[in-house]
Parts: structure tokens; sequence; C-alpha cells
């Protein structure tokens, strides 16, 4: 009985000492996350899957647009106080602490530009990391253990993939990331530009500004331009 005993502990112990903990992190972070995303990897037909992939997350991406409409607004009609004004200077990176420039940063981003992006970055929503983590967009993270390491990673390369708890925080985190960061200063500036001249911000205009985006550059920039055309996503989002 005792010799039973002994077995089984032993046996239960090397079974958590080659248990692959990753899985275990997925499994927990899976029960957390909500499980209506639709299962795009089941989907077999090329067309309903895009379909399914852009009405799914247009309007979330709109939503956060309108949020960013009201919030502009609110700037403009002098609306905000002095500390919610600082707080945004923060957020949104503005050194001049001048209501001009934060609405330049804080504006909206085309839905076609973010669902181009999306379908590249996440593989149509079949990645793993769009599919256990709502990351879409590729997000990264700089610090130890901050998110997930993927297996092609350069061995001397210190970024993580980025793990969120909603779509919804994906698309807050991506915008902000284009309204913020000194790599998309181009992409601002074009967006400010066409303000300007009161034309229509659109995805293909403001992708130019995305070089900076992944490391391939000005051919990342075409890739996002062909799957707006060829979707369509100007005319129907």
């Amino acid at each position: 009985m005792i010799f039973s005993f002994i077995y089984l502990y032993k046996l239960l112990f090397i079974v958590v000492i080659f248990f692959d903990l990753s899985h275990l992190e997925q499994f927990r972070w899976v029960q957390k996350i909500n499980t209506q995303v639709p299962n795009f990897e089941k989907i077999k037909d090329v067309k309903i899957m895009k379909k399914t992939f852009f009405d799914y997350l247009a309007p979330k991406i709109e939503a956060q647009n309108q949020q960013i409409i009201q919030l502009r607004q609110k700037i403009k009609n002098n609306l905000l106080s002095q500390q919610s004004l600082d707080e945004l200077y923060k957020k949104y990176n503005v050194k001049t602490k001048n209501t001009k420039d934060l609405l330049i940063n804080l504006d909206i981003v085309p839905v076609s530009m973010a669902l181009s992006q999306s379908a590249i970055e996440s593989s149509w929503g079949r990645s793993r990391f769009a599919k256990y983590y709502y990351n879409f967009f590729g997000l990264q993270c700089f610090t130890k253990n901050c998110g997930l390491i993927p297996t092609n990673r350069d061995k001397d390369a210190k970024y993580e993939v980025r793990k969120f708890y909603s779509v919804d925080n994906s698309i807050k985190s991506y915008m902000l990331s284009i309204n913020r960061n000194p790599a998309y200063k181009q992409l601002r500036e074009i967006r400010k530009e066409m303000r300007d001249k009161k034309t229509k911000i659109t995805g293909s205009s403001l992708a130019e500004g995305l070089k900076e985006y992944a490391e391939i550059g000005h051919i990342y920039v075409e890739n996002v331009k062909t799957l707006i055309r060829q979707n369509k996503l100007e005319y129907y989002y």
C-alpha cells in the first residue's frame, strides 16, 4: 500500500514537471475571455470568412471612433477641466500641452485601415494571439513577462506579444498607438492635412504613414492598401 502511494506520488511529480506550463497558462486565460468571438478557422468559404471577420470587427472599431469624436467635441467646446486635459496630454504624448496639438493626435482611425491591418496581423483572426489573447493588431510590449514570446522570435529580440481580455481593449490600444507613437507622426500629419482641407479621411491615404508598423516598411504599406482595395473596405465600411 505504501509502495503504491509512493509510486503514484512520483508519477504525479513527473507529470507536473513535464507538463507544458504554457498550455496551463493558455487554459487559464481562455477561461477569462469572452467566447463569443467567431471561430474564423472553421469557416471554409473564404468570402463568408472575410465578411464575418469584417462584420465582427467593424462595429467595434467604429464604436471607438465615436468615443474619440465625442471627446474631440468636448475639447473644442472647452468642456474639459484642466486636470482632464493634462491627463490627455500625457496619454496622447503631447508635450506642448496645447489643445490644437492634442486634436492632431486625438483623432479617428479609418475603419478600412484598421480592418486591413487586423486581417494582416491576426491572419484573419486565426493566429493564436487573436484566438486566445484578443491581439488582432500584432501589438507588442518590451518588459519581461509582459506578454507572450512568439516561437519565431530572434534569440536577441526582447519584445513580447501583448495579451488582452477583450477585443475592445485590443482596438483601444491599437488606436492609442497610432495616435501617440512617434513612429506614426507622418500618418497624423496626413490626417491633419485632410482635416484642414475638409476631405474624407481614408484608410488608403493614412496607410502611407504606416512604414514603421512592420519591418518590411513600404511593402507593408502596399499590403494594407491592396487589402483595402481588393475587399472594397472603403466602400462597405
